[in-house]
């Protein structure tokens, strides 16, 4: 039901994997999650989302609102997800169990395995379309490749590098 994409191999900048959802969406746009590890880099997402789209239905999610402030949220995916209306939604972990959304894309911040299956679950939920979803998998770093990775200051290393092994030479 979901076909996963490893992109995790070469680190990217949050602008270039910003830059690339950009290029993407323009020329294909559908319903698309973006899991991120940090809040900052989900209020940092969004605004540039919002600003190359200003007219697309974008949702950011996150720990800085409010429980009830997630629930209107997350009510208003769903709903736009059953009507077809093609919308972003930029969030942390916290969609990753629990919540019922089927997105026909996702895209996932490097994490430790069992939340990358997680993630993965959020992807062509009800296996609803003819093609598989797709779950790309990328190793974002907030301001340069060679800079601190966004899972480290979250996720033990060991837990990555078990991952990374795990995954080895999937494309």
């Amino acid at each position: 039901r979901v076909r996963l994409y490893c992109h995790h191999r070469e680190p990217v900048t949050l602008d270039e994997f910003a830059d690339g959802l950009v290029a993407e969406q323009q020329t294909l746009p559908c319903a698309t999650l973006v899991i991120l590890n940090r809040r900052r880099l989900v209020r940092m997402l969004f605004a540039r989302l919002r600003e190359a789209f200003p007219e697309r239905r974008m949702i950011a999610l996150s720990t800085d609102l409010t429980p009830r402030d997630r629930r209107i949220r997350i009510r208003l995916i769903q709903r736009l997800l059953r009507q077809n209306i093609p919308c972003l939604v930029i969030s942390t972990q916290l969609v990753e169990a629990g919540v019922d959304v089927s997105f026909p894309e996702v895209h996932r911040d490097l994490a430790p395995l069992d939340s990358l299956i997680q993630s993965a679950g959020r992807c062509n939920r009800h296996a609803g379309g003819a093609a598989p979803g797709a779950v790309h998998l990328w190793d974002i770093h907030p301001r340069d490749r060679a800079g601190e990775a966004s899972w480290q200051r979250i996720y033990d290393s060991p837990l990555i590098e078990v991952t990374r092994e795990v995954l080895g030479e999937q494309s």
